[in-house]
């Protein structure tokens, strides 16, 4: 991926995150590995 796609996507995901609900804002970070199903954020972002 060039610069300019990365930086195309992240506006992409960004405008996506902006837009989402509470649930689905939670379900993003269970799936990025960034809160485990309980809510408690995983070891690695401690």
């Amino acid at each position: 991926m060039s610069e300019q796609e990365v930086l195309e996507e992240i506006k992409r995901i960004e405008e996506y995150v902006k837009n989402c609900t509470p649930e689905e804002a939670r379900q993003i970070m269970r799936d990025a590995g960034i809160v485990n199903p309980d809510g408690t954020l995983t070891d690695r972002y401690k």
